[in-house]
């Protein structure tokens, strides 16, 4: 795992990638970014994203554009809670169920031979509800679904969710399962997060 501050455009061909935002801003500015870095490279996009965000985001892109990939099938955007619960058996993420939904919506949205980068929001539904180990499992799910399809994946978490000294040990654990761990200097509170518990 590689941590310090960086943009995730700087990040290419690297896997599995986590950042803190303090913001909804801070957290559109990146996200629009990563899909207007994909959409120029040829890459597949899929958001799991929550209804607002992708409000925020998709207002910092050219509609045209955006229409326009998701009518030819380049950009996919899907509602986090709702793919979360396709998946979750008795509060925990059921692997089987995980394959049937989330790996099979990646093949779909890869089957055309594009590289795809994902951005993903399920684990910061589970973390907001304080429920870490539910996140950890869930990004070993991710990891084990990139080593047999592979992509690039940006999980982005809510800091303030990991405020509490007690969520320090969940916080070092979520960024170990994590390529690189980026930061910016917008996001002030989850820099310093990531500095006290590295």
């Amino acid at each position: 795992m590689r941590t310090g501050e960086a943009a995730v455009a700087d990040v290419a061909g690297t896997e599995h990638l986590l950042q803190l935002f303090d913001s909804e801003s801070s957290r559109a500015d990146a996200v629009a970014e990563f899909v207007r870095d994909g959409l120029a490279a040829g890459d597949a996009l899929l958001l799991v994203v929550a209804p607002e965000h992708w409000k925020r985001i998709a207002a910092q892109l050219p509609g045209a554009e955006i229409d326009a990939a998701i009518a030819d099938g380049r950009l996919t955007v899907r509602e986090a809670a709702a793919t979360l619960r396709a998946f979750m058996h008795r509060g925990v993420p059921d692997a089987e169920r995980f394959e049937a939904s989330v790996g099979t919506l990646v093949r779909h949205v890869s089957s055309r031979g594009r590289r795809l980068r994902v951005y993903g929001e399920m684990v910061d539904v589970l973390a907001t509800e304080g429920d870490f180990d539910a996140a950890g499992e869930l990004e070993t799910l991710w990891n084990q679904l990139a080593a047999r399809h592979p992509f690039t994946l940006l999980c982005g978490y809510s800091a303030v969710s990991f405020g509490d000294p007690r969520s320090a040990r969940a916080l070092r654990d979520l960024c170990s399962a994590h390529s690189h761990v980026l930061s910016s200097p917008e996001d002030m509170l989850g820099s310093f997060l990531l500095g006290t518990y590295r």
